[in-house]
This record gives C-alpha cells, sequence and structure tokens, in this order.
C-alpha cells in the first residue's frame, strides 16, 4: 500500500511538472504572438481571426449576402436605410393610444396638402371626395396648427398602413413615394382615407424629410357612428371542452378562430367554435345560446369548414386535429401530427356521429378550403399548411425563393365523400423540398 502511494505521489509530481512545462511555453508563444502582432498593427491575429468567422456557416452566409446586397441590391438596401422613419412612424401608430401625437414626431419640414376636392355622392350616408395634388407648402408650425384642430374635433385614428412603393435619385438627395391608408372617426363621420405621398428627403439627414407633398388623395366619408354593434353573448361553459382551463386557454390563443354557417336552415347563422366545441345557436334578434358542437371533440382543432362533402343536402364539419397533447422544447403546445376529419351533419345540423379520417401525417395545417374542382358534383378539398419561421433555427437561403415549407394537398372527392385521391402530385403543387426531405 505504501509503495502503491508512494508511486501516485511520484506521478502526480510528475504530472504537475508536465503541466507547469507547458504553460510556460504557452505564455511564452502568447508573449511573441503578441509582440509580432505589435510590430505588425495585429494584423496577423486580426486576419486570423477574420478567417475563422467567415469559414464558419454563419460567416459564409454573411460574406455572400454582403456580396449580393453591393452587387446586385445596393438600392434595395439603401432605399431600406431611408424607410426606417416610415416604419419606425407606423410602429409607434399601431401601439399608441394617442396616435396624433405620433406625426408630430415625424413631421416634414414643409408639406404640400392636396386641392380641390370633387364630391361625388354614393349614397344617403357615404361621400366620395377626389383631391387633387397641391402647390401652396405649409410650414412646421401650420402643420402642428392642423394637428391640434383635428384633436379639438375629436378627430381619432382606428388604424393605419404604410407602404414604401418607389425609391429614386433626385438630384443631390433621393425621392420616395408611400401609399398610406387611413381609419379614423369623430363623433359625427367614420373615415376612410387613401392617398400617394412624395417625400424628399434632407440630403445629410436619412431620417429627416424636407418635404411631403400628397400626390393624391381619396376621402370617403360616412355620416352617423358605425353599421356595426358589439353585443354581450354567454360565455363558452368549461364543460364544452376536455382540455383543462390552463392548457385550453394557451391552445385557444393560437386559434382564435370561428366559422359562420346555418346549420338548421332557419336563415339565421351560427357561430361556430370548433376548437372550443361550441356553436352558438342564434334565436334571432341577436340572441345566441351556446351548446356543445359535437360530443366527439377534438383536444386541437387548428383549422376547420364547413360543407357538405357527402351531398345528401347537410353541412358536414371538416377539420384537421390531433387529440396528442406534447409540448416541444420552448414550452409550446404542438400542433403537429394532425389528421383530417369528417364529422357528417344531420338536417338540424347537429355532429353526432363518429369522426371518419380523411387522411393522416399532416404537420401544421392552417386553412381548408373547399370547390368542385373537376365539376363532378361534389366538393374536391384543399388543405395548407404552415410552417413557423425559424423553426429549429433553419433560415430558407435565399429567402425570396424559400421552398421549405410543410407541404399542402389537394384532394379529389371520390363518390361523395367515400373515398378522396390525392391529387397533389399530379396537379403540378408538389412541394419538392417536403419530398426530398420525407415530410
Amino acid at each position: 500500500m505504501r509503495y502503491s502511494s508512494v508511486l501516485k505521489t511520484k506521478i502526480s509530481i510528475g504530472i504537475l511538472f508536465l503541466l507547469s512545462i507547458i504553460m510556460i511555453v504557452f505564455i511564452s508563444s502568447c508573449k511573441s504572438c503578441k509582440k509580432a502582432a505589435s510590430n505588425s498593427g495585429g494584423q496577423e491575429i486580426i486576419s486570423l481571426a477574420k478567417i475563422n468567422r467567415e469559414s464558419t456557416p454563419v460567416g459564409l452566409y454573411l460574406k455572400e449576402r454582403s456580396i449580393l446586397d453591393e452587387k446586385y441590391w445596393k438600392q434595395e438596401v439603401l432605399a431600406q436605410t431611408y424607410e426606417a422613419p416610415i416604419i419606425a412612424m407606423w410602429d409607434q401608430l399601431r401601439i399608441s393610444v394617442e396616435k396624433l401625437e405620433i406625426f408630430k414626431k415625424f413631421l416634414p419640414d414643409s408639406w404640400i396638402p392636396p386641392t380641390n376636392p370633387e364630391i361625388t355622392t354614393i349614397n344617403s350616408l357615404i361621400e366620395s371626395h377626389e383631391y387633387e395634388a397641391g402647390y401652396v407648402p405649409h410650414s412646421h408650425d401650420q402643420q402642428l396648427d392642423f394637428i391640434e384642430k383635428l384633436r379639438k374635433q375629436k378627430f381619432k385614428i382606428i388604424q393605419s398602413e404604410w407602404h414604401h412603393l418607389n425609391f429614386q435619385k433626385a438630384g443631390p438627395t433621393y425621392l420616395s413615394t408611400v401609399s398610406f391608408e387611413i381609419h379614423a372617426v369623430n363623433p359625427d363621420n367614420r373615415f376612410i382615407i387613401k392617398g400617394l405621398l412624395e417625400i424628399r428627403w434632407n440630403k445629410d439627414k436619412r431620417d429627416h424629410a424636407d418635404q411631403v407633398k400628397c400626390q393624391k388623395l381619396t376621402v370617403l366619408r360616412k355620416k352617423g357612428g358605425s353599421v356595426f354593434a358589439k353585443i354581450k353573448i354567454p360565455p363558452i361553459p368549461e364543460s364544452h371542452q376536455k382540455l383543462p382551463p390552463r392548457i385550453r386557454k394557451e391552445v385557444s390563443t393560437h386559434n382564435s378562430w370561428l366559422l359562420l354557417y346555418d346549420l338548421n336552415k332557419d336563415g339565421l347563422s351560427e357561430i361556430i367554435l370548433p376548437q372550443e366545441n361550441t356553436v352558438y345557436w342564434n334565436q334571432g334578434n341577436l340572441k345566441f345560446i351556446p351548446k356543445p358542437l359535437s360530443e366527439y371533440s377534438w383536444k386541437i382543432v387548428s383549422c376547420a369548414i364547413i360543407a357538405d362533402i357527402n351531398a345528401d343536402g347537410n353541412p358536414d364539419l371538416i377539420f384537421a386535429g390531433s387529440n396528442s397533447l406534447e409540448q416541444d422544447q420552448w414550452g409550446y403546445w404542438m400542433m403537429e401530427k394532425q389528421s383530417l376529419v369528417i364529422l357528417k351533419g344531420n338536417s338540424q345540423g347537429e355532429f353526432n356521429q363518429p369522426g371518419e379520417f380523411i387522411m393522416t401525417g399532416l404537420m401544421s395545417s392552417s386553412v381548408i378550403t373547399a370547390g368542385d374542382i373537376d365539376k363532378d358534383g361534389d366538393l374536391d378539398l384543399w388543405i395548407g399548411q404552415y410552417l413557423g419561421a425559424y423553426k429549429s433555427g433553419q433560415m430558407p437561403t435565399p429567402y425570396y425563393d424559400a421552398n421549405d415549407g410543410y407541404p399542402s394537398y389537394f384532394l379529389i372527392n371520390e363518390n361523395h365523400g367515400k373515398s378522396f385521391r390525392d391529387a397533389t402530385e399530379s396537379s403540378g403543387l408538389l412541394n419538392s423540398f417536403c419530398t426530398e426531405m420525407k415530410l
């Protein structure tokens, strides 16, 4: 035992000595490298780091992207830098409560409003105002006064949309053409405002406009309030859904959609929420009663359609869904491994028969539509699927010619819903990437 301990001690001392020699050599090498780098301006180390960075997949991709941007997309990249304040304004308009105040941050030095409106009466409630391009510039202070006038009139922007359509060189600076649409209200009217703006940018400050000219403007004005009214409907009973409340809330957040269909043919459309296994039966006079959609409910329903698939005169419910509950590594409920199912309906608009499988192996269905494509008297199906952005870290290259999504399917209805034939490939609609990857 003693001999063994002495041997172990000697071996340990030897290992420590060897490590010391290695450390001395390493430190000396570092000093030599540092001295060499100092003498050459650090070019050796910088070049080595650059080579290592560019040799990685990400580095190679960024290098390729930089070359393409310089060779083919230089003007587009420049346009994006000038577009940045437009996007910033739109983002702030989306989240702000006082939207008129946002415009004050982005006012140009000069604004040329439209002029000479031509008013057309569409009906007793709606007028169309068509404006021509103006020529009288308004100063910064005049623009502030106009915004204040709108505020006093209780002018409120509901939503807006802005798109950069054109970008070109104009002397020492650049011009942008931007389309916009604004939906707004005041106590007496509702407005839809559409137009085109010509923006002349400051030659030194890319985030500032010297002048904005309204080239075209159309204003639809409706007198009075909204034609829609909010109504209160009963909450969805917990007993309708098999999912626990917490999971149901998370899944429903991603499946907040509904269907409208006159199930019992009384001339009134019901409101159907397949994910919640609930149908709101329309009683007339905006009164609705919630009842279970079917006793054969599924835990997850990602998309659905109501149509007479078997041509018996009654509505059927076709949906993509899953009865499995799995979470991915980020804690989101997975919608994959789905089946396409049909619940056949009766003359009362009820779905009391067990589901029949049309197909399995769906990945992430997001839309179903139906139509008699082959004109044989029954409805065929189209199922579209969605692949989440950057799933598993992937990003298609080039992104503008991506073909990496989950496949869609074109199903031909054979013999009034008794069977379906997959006509995706024969119709030239097959996703080649998914075929190669065997998805």
